[in-house]
């Protein structure tokens, strides 16, 4: 992973290629930069570690020249007025609302991405414990067989024991 940002030297530039994935952490807002291979893989942040998946590379989406730049937090808009609106209004509106669609199919593929992974890992954590568990078993039967064996000794050393104070009362008697 490629550190970008703060940490930068001045004297290198630093330069994202085509086939490179900017992306934000979701702690601590560090820009990272990786190869586009590493789409949908978990990479640490350099600065705070946390585990972040990769989202996909944004594709490339001819858009038209928007009049006015779409919002990332855009608050819901009000519905059209019933008048009459000018055609160049109409046309930024669906230019809007396609940039809009864009994104939102976008982040729909990163969040597919993360689901995916977050599946994987599930998975991989869920044979990693039937690992242990079968273990657990196999020692839960050993102790039982312990158990029986632990019992048996128990029993023949209390009837040796009586057996001997038998005897020796035994003896005493006589």
């Amino acid at each position: 992973m490629k550190d970008f940002g703060a940490g930068q030297s001045k004297s290198a530039p630093f330069v994202i290629r085509s086939n490179d994935i900017l992306f934000e952490c979701p702690k601590c807002a560090k820009n990272l930069v990786v190869d586009q291979d590493a789409e949908g893989l978990t990479v640490s942040c350099p600065q705070c570690g946390t585990e972040v998946i990769v989202p996909p590379k944004p594709s490339v989406v001819p858009v038209p020249q928007p009049v006015c730049q779409p919002r990332t937090v855009a608050p819901p808009s009000p519905p059209p007025r019933p008048e009459v609106q000018p055609h160049a209004t109409q046309s930024t509106q669906v230019q809007t609302q396609y940039i809009d669609t864009a994104v939102l199919h976008s982040r729909l593929t990163m969040l597919s991405m993360q689901l995916k992974e977050l599946q994987h890992q599930r998975a991989s954590l869920i044979a990693r414990m039937m690992v242990h568990v079968d273990e657990v078993n196999r020692i839960l039967e050993q102790l039982g067989g312990l158990q029986g064996v632990e019992n048996e000794t128990h029993r023949e050393w209390s009837h040796i024991r009586e057996k001997i104070t038998t005897a020796k009362q035994a003896g005493d008697g006589k």
